[in-house]
């Protein structure tokens, strides 16, 4: 599905391209963060997206740590449309992606019993509005954000015990993560 949606994007950007005078430019943005939602322990995050600019048009590919519950790295495109307000610069934007866990398996094991613990990716996805203020070159600008997302994780636990006589006792639980946060942030676009 992302495949799709990067080649879409690039076809679509390709033909706005031809159709424009003023050319694409290069912007990276550099967000750090702070969530907070169901779980009730605040946690960062930091992303970094980079991509092209058309106007009032952002599209880019981002990355990201994201340390909300259960450490995980989200890989999305994002999308921002500038708005001016009296030589203010107010977005709005989105991601979607997907969320990659970042901690590992985990085996543990004492007398009788061992556990495997493994965790699988899921969905992320975002909106925020935000703030812009630019430098005087009007280029950079330090980013205020304030959004919604939502961090989907999978994991299976495997408990076995010791046994002597098959067939022994296996016990998986599986956890379903569906995490709903507020989102803040600041960040500088160059």
């Amino acid at each position: 599905m992302m495949r799709t949606i990067l080649i879409l994007v690039f076809v679509c950007e390709c033909i706005s391209g031809y159709a424009q005078k003023k050319p694409l430019t290069y912007r990276s943005q550099n967000f750090v963060g702070l969530l907070e939602g169901d779980n009730h322990k605040g946690a960062f995050q930091l992303q970094t997206i980079h991509g092209v600019q058309l106007h009032h048009w952002f599209a880019g590919l981002g990355a990201g740590l994201d340390y909300y519950l259960q450490r995980s790295v989200p890989l999305f495109f994002a999308v921002n449309r500038d708005v001016q307000f009296k030589n203010r610069t107010f977005f709005i934007g989105g991601d979607l992606g997907t969320n990659l866990p970042w901690v590992k398996d985990e085996i543990s094991g004492w007398w009788s019993q061992s556990t495997n613990l493994s965790y699988h990716e899921g969905l992320y996805w975002g909106g925020h509005l935000g703030y812009k203020a630019y430098f005087k070159n009007q280029r950079d600008a330090i980013v205020l954000s304030l959004g919604y997302s939502y961090k989907h994780l999978k994991a299976d636990q495997v408990v076995t015990t010791f046994c002597q006589q098959p067939p022994c006792l296996v016990n998986t639980e599986r956890f379903d993560y569906r995490l709903n946060r507020v989102s803040m942030k600041i960040g500088w676009q160059f």
